[in-house]
């Protein structure tokens, strides 16, 4: 059941068939410039709607005319960074609708599989989207519509998302540069977001500690969306650190931006983002060393990244949090996540075939709404049976994901992508437009264009068509 292969009925000319282009790695000035910038940037755009809704206007400008007229790489690069900026765009009060990344990453894919001639569906991803559907139904039978309509965007918006997604990367077939430039896209408006987060919590006087997520230094969002985004900032800066071809000097500076970007995920004391970073890179590790092209130096890199979080981050983190910091990490209370689990696993056991729908799931006697935080067990009690048919189907679509990497280091990036999207759901269900996708381009074939060893041995690339 794996992907189908890039045909060469596709009739493009442009960047995909432009041999060398992909295969550069951007230089290391530029990347610190484009890092430097973006921390830069980030502080004007948070201070200004305008400015902020210009960014996003701009930005998903620019993508729609990628996708219409550039290869699939530079499609990917461009969901890659609406993805990485939706938080950004949030708190900044950006005047676009609130679920404009991912149903934005959602267009950009169906037009670029739209200039595929002949292109054949991915059944397993339409097949976990079409199982939702039965209970999304029942939401418009049973709830107002305009209700409905409401609760099954935001709760559909991540599967959506996920399906296309895993359909557009199953015909991508990115580079080691392509891979540094997708993972760019995502790292700088985390950057943004951590120059945020410190320039806000800087301007107070008075700085204070709990056993409970902070919103002093999580830019006053949601710690546990800003600490996710900052995590797997340092998650993929990490990968580049271990994974990057280049000399020592890349190496140092990805290390220190995972580093950077890790302390400031873990000092929004909102701890799933930490953990699901630090998971994902423990479940890929027996890939990422076998992966790295100069195993010596991925070692030694790995060796100084653990030891500088043991001497250096953590002594200094703790010490700045008056020792808050390693009693929240060492407290095993979920807070609160175990019971709301509990309580839609006891909706599922209640309605086993179709579930409540996706918009039924809130306190109407107390006027406020539930909020999903469980990605696994929302699917069992909004959508029933159905769900647990979808949730097989993502097991399915991981599997596959993973079986057609041709290498360790494709392997690596792909069971890294995938742990952190599933551990992040964990915690915070869909609601970030990273989830679904890190999960969908997971199915991308990293690096095949290089693995193999005989150039008539190397897939066909897509080549779209040019309107």
């Amino acid at each position: 059941m794996t992907a189908p292969p890039l045909v060469s009925r596709l009739s493009a000319r442009r960047v995909d068939s432009a041999a060398g282009a992909s295969h550069i790695e951007p230089p290391l000035a530029l990347v610190v410039a484009i890092l430097l910038g973006h921390a830069v940037y980030g502080l004007l755009v948070t201070r200004s709607a305008a400015l902020a809704t210009l960014h996003a206007s701009v930005t998903f400008a620019v993508a729609l005319w990628i996708a219409t007229t550039s290869s699939m790489r530079q499609v990917a690069i461009a969901c890659a960074y609406i993805a990485g900026s939706q938080i950004l765009w949030r708190i900044g009060k950006a005047q676009i609708p609130w679920e404009s990344a991912k149903y934005g990453i959602c267009l950009l894919a169906v037009i670029t599989l739209s200039r595929i001639r002949r292109p054949r569906w991915d059944w397993p991803a339409m097949a976990y989207l079409a199982l939702l559907v039965p209970s999304t139904l029942l939401s418009f039978f049973e709830e107002p519509f305009e209700y409905a309509r409401q609760q099954v965007s935001f709760n559909l918006s991540g599967p959506i998302a996920l399906a296309l997604t895993t359909w557009f990367a199953a015909y991508l077939r990115p580079t080691r540069a392509d891979v540094q430039r997708l993972f760019l896209a995502i790292i700088a408006p985390a950057v943004s977001l951590g120059a945020v987060a410190l320039a806000g919590a800087v301007k107070l006087d008075e700085l204070s500690f709990s056993d409970a997520s902070n919103f002093q230094t999580s830019a006053g969002y949601g710690p546990n969306q800003v600490s996710s985004v900052l995590g797997l900032g340092a998650l993929l800066a990490a990968l580049l650190a271990l994974l990057v071809e280049r000399g020592a000097r890349e190496r140092f500076v990805f290390g220190v931006i995972a580093l950077v970007l890790g302390a400031q995920s873990a000092l929004t004391f909102s701890r799933g983002g930490v953990f699901s970073a630090l998971g994902a890179l423990i479940v890929a590790s027996p890939f990422l060393l076998k992966g790295s092209r100069n195993r010596v130096a991925a070692t030694v890199v790995a060796l100084l990244l653990v030891a500088s979080v043991e001497v250096v981050v953590l002594p200094r983190l703790n010490a700045v949090t008056g020792g808050a910091l390693s009693t929240r990490f060492r407290d095993p209370n979920p807070t609160g996540r175990v019971e709301l689990v509990r309580q839609e696993l006891q909706t599922f056991s209640e309605n086993p075939v179709f579930g409540v729908g996706p918009a039924a799931l809130d306190d109407r006697e107390g006027g406020g709404t539930v909020s999903v935080h469980t990605e696994f067990s929302r699917l069992l009690a909004q959508h029933g049976t159905f769900g647990l048919f979808a949730l097989l189907t993502m097991l399915l679509l991981a599997w596959r994901a993973v079986a057609s990497q041709e290498g360790a280091s494709g392997r690596a990036i792909a069971i890294a992508l995938l742990a952190w999207s599933a551990l992040t759901m964990t915690h915070a269900a869909m609601r970030l437009a990273l989830v679904p996708f890190a999960y969908g381009i997971a199915a991308a074939g990293f690096f095949t264009a290089r693995a193999r060893t005989k150039p008539n041995e190397t897939r066909p690339r897509p080549r779209l068509t040019t309107r």
